[in-house]
């Protein structure tokens, strides 16, 4: 059993960056006639990986006659019965609230999602050590290679490699839509990889970096070291033309806390939270260097996200329907043509959930992170503050989950 679980994990994170799915029904996914992505009920490919993970566990479980599970349950019960109360009521609204959304299908869709990622927590968390074999970070940096090869043929060939079929990938020749840049006067497309876009591949390709570096460091056998090593710099070249300005700050704040983490550590807390609250302020309100019709549509959707907050202060919108309402509290109508989720993770969850959300999140992260490195967790900030794939898409919730695992102490 040991070694299908390493089967499943290794290609479970082979899938990570893939876009592979089947649409559900497109009912109800359309605004004024266009066809909302986001409001689109999906199966991915990798959720094949995830429910496999899942049945596995609980098989193992009722072998074991339930003793994960019921050691759960008794630390459950020693919680105090008023935040116990306090939770079910507070989740007991959260689900209703889905209920009375626009558009409820996707709402209810993307909770049972969240349901499955609490499950794959609960089993990776279980098999951390299984997570954290070498083999796992070998299949980690073949993927990351792999990766990076495909973006590296899209890049300098501006075609795709195989197609949709093959995992997933952005069908490259519709150039209208496509995330684009221009070198030397010449419009280019960037590239994508398997991923939904390069802030995707952009992040995934910096959090797998940062993993794998310290994994190389301790590495004893020469040709894995190299072997590694070469992975990582192909890796670091692809980010670089994945233009992802939100990967290149999460990768440099990674660095930075892996190199002078002694020193950064002793630091008072106050300090450090008040740094990061003041960097969110600024991932709100000051434009980034780029595009300036990109950077306009940001502030347009981010704008729109803290006036939907405003009028929903306590539920929000219902989860995963900030696309269906933007057009109501946009001060442009250029986001009918760029129907798209805030580009701050924070500021959309809160526009889809209300107080309501936070807390419920807040009281999670809390009872679930209490072995985390939470310095480890630093590097997530810029890809929190400037984009939203981590709540949107599903490779990005992957990926999220996947490094928060990997950093429990």
């Amino acid at each position: 059993m040991k070694r299908l679980y390493q089967t499943l994990i290794c290609a479970f994170i082979f899938l990570i960056p893939s876009n592979l799915f089947y649409v559900l029904t497109e009912s109800g996914a359309h605004v004024h006639g266009l066809r909302v992505d986001y409001l689109l009920p999906k199966f991915w490919a990798i959720d094949v990986v995830i429910w496999a993970l899942i049945v596995l566990w609980f098989v193992e479980e009722k072998h074991n006659r339930f003793k994960t599970l019921k050691k759960w349950k008794k630390s459950l019960t020693r919680q105090p019965k008023e935040l116990l109360a306090l939770t079910s009521i507070l989740l007991t609204l959260f689900v209703v609230r889905q209920f009375m959304a626009e558009h409820a299908l996707i709402a209810l869709w993307t909770l049972l999602s969240w349901v499955k990622f609490g499950l794959l927590a609960a089993v990776l968390y279980q098999k951390r050590q299984l997570v954290d074999q070498a083999i796992t970070f070998k299949v980690l940096a073949v993927t990351v290679l792999f990766q990076s090869l495909v973006a590296l043929w899209q890049c300098f060939t501006q075609q795709s490699l195989g197609g949709y079929l093959f995992l997933g990938e952005t069908n490259l020749s519709d150039f209208a839509g496509l995330a684009k840049t221009s070198w030397g006067g010449i419009e280019q497309v960037l590239p994508y990889g398997t991923t939904a876009h390069p802030n995707v591949l952009g992040g995934f390709l910096s959090l797998s970096l940062l993993l794998l570096l310290p994994f190389c460091k301790t590495r004893k056998d020469p040709f894995v070291k190299v072997a590694i090593g070469l992975c990582m710099g192909i890796g670091l070249l692809a980010l670089i033309l994945t233009q992802s300005m939100s990967a290149w700050f999460a990768l440099g704040l990674g660095l930075t806390l892996i190199f002078w983490k002694p020193l950064l550590i002793k630091l008072p807390s106050r300090f450090v939270v008040g740094g990061i609250f003041v960097v969110f302020l600024l991932s709100v309100w000051l434009p980034l260097p780029g595009d300036s019709l990109s950077i306009s549509r940001r502030q347009y959707l981010n704008q729109s996200a803290i006036r939907m907050s405003i009028d929903h202060p306590f539920f929000g919108v219902g989860v995963q329907n900030f696309t269906s309402q933007v057009e109501k509290y946009s001060p442009t109508k250029e986001v009918v043509r760029f129907v798209q989720p805030a580009h701050n993770a924070l500021i959309l969850l809160l526009a889809e959930t209300g107080l309501l959300g936070l807390i419920l999140g807040f009281i999670l992260i809390k009872k679930l992170t209490t072995h985390t490195d939470y310095f480890a967790l630093v590097p997530l900030l810029p890809i929190v503050f400037l984009d939203h794939y981590v709540l949107t898409i599903q490779s990005g919730m992957v990926l999220l989950l996947f490094y928060v695992i990997h950093n429990q102490e």
